[in-house]
């Protein structure tokens, strides 16, 4: 048991050490990634690549419809910061069928989404611009909880006129 758990701390180490590096080789492009499903702390959990602190690094959590906390979603004041749709989001599965899915692996798609038409309209802006466009604009989330609900047109909007906070 001991001996699984050592290997196990040590390929973890590895993963996470691997993704931060990545994310500092490559400080032009904004990754965006699902905080995970678990409802949990990504920092007190140490999920990979979630809990890494990355100036071009954009976690998303997920809400439902109406903007209300998704149960499952995983959260942290400071990596998981922006939230958007990822409960009974409309999917296509392969057989064409239309089906319901839920998770931020739903939600994080649509903050992608976002910065490209950000990007689209403010080309030149890095990707910690990108990111703080997006939480400067977003709507405040239902407390108790932290972060903000990626509001689309006032992103938009806040890129066109070229400024940041």
């Amino acid at each position: 048991d001991a001996e699984v758990r050592a290997r196990a701390e040590i390929v973890h180490a590895r993963r996470r050490a691997l993704w931060a590096s990545i994310f500092a080789a490559c400080p032009e492009t904004l990754f965006v990634v699902a905080a995970g499903n678990s409802n949990r702390d990504v920092v007190e959990y140490g999920d990979v690549s979630a809990s890494i602190e990355a100036p071009n690094l954009l976690v998303v959590g997920a809400v439902d419809r109406f903007g209300n906390w998704a149960t499952f979603t995983n959260s942290s004041p400071d990596r998981v910061r922006l939230f958007d749709f990822g409960v009974e989001v409309d999917s296509v599965i392969p057989s064409g069928e239309h089906v319901p899915l839920s998770g931020t692996s739903m939600a994080s798609p649509n903050a992608a989404n976002l910065a490209a038409k950000i990007l689209s309209v403010a080309p030149a802006l890095e990707p910690a611009s990108v990111v703080s466009i997006m939480l400067e604009t977003g709507d405040p989330i239902a407390p108790p909880f932290s972060g903000v609900i990626a509001n689309e047109a006032a992103a938009i909007a806040r890129a066109r006129l070229g400024t940041t906070r």
